[in-house]
């Protein structure tokens, strides 16, 4: 899905287009869907990978998707992948996987050898309530100051578990 000019127009179209899919938002019977988010050089644009329903409901009623750790797009040889993106059926926040080491690239922040430009790798979570509210929370290592992606109003703190962000989509 793209191109997109910038992150925040890509998560946007994410959000709306992973959180529509059959089951997203069904709460305790819902299903988690999952992307790879990424930067295509010589396009100088944003994409989102195909989704992925992998997964299913782990003990304990956790919902869970696999997300891709490789992208196949012959269309675009020099891409950056960025982190991955998925849904939540049931809540808004970061589950402990989520918020594991295993579910970053390692390194989290990195520069691009060709380019030169310095990259945030970021984990994005989406989710619609029953209310019909959207939003995408986000992990970042950029400093408040400095983040594109900024904190609506009408949703509530997530806490100091991690550097993130939320916002409306």
């Amino acid at each position: 899905m793209g191109p997109f000019k910038t992150e925040e127009e890509m998560a946007e179209a994410a959000c709306t287009r992973l959180t529509s899919q059959p089951g997203a938002s069904n709460g305790a019977y819902g299903f988690e869907y999952c992307a790879l988010h990424y930067y295509a050089q010589e396009d100088a644009a944003f994409f989102l990978s195909y989704l992925s329903d992998v997964g299913g409901t782990a003990a304990g009623g956790v919902k869970y998707c696999e997300i891709p750790r490789a992208l196949l797009d012959v269309e675009h040889k020099d891409v950056v992948i960025l982190g991955g993106a998925h849904t939540h059926p049931h809540n808004r926040q970061f589950s402990k996987k989520d918020m594991s080491t295993r579910a970053h690239w390692l390194p989290v922040r990195f520069v691009d050898p060709s380019t030169k430009r310095v990259w945030d790798r970021q984990l994005m979570m989406f989710v619609r309530e029953k209310t019909g509210n959207a939003g995408l929370t986000f992990t970042t290592t950029q400093p408040a100051s400095s983040r594109r992606f900024v904190k609506a109003s009408g949703f509530p703190s997530l806490g100091p578990t991690m550097t993130m962000g939320m916002s409306r989509c």
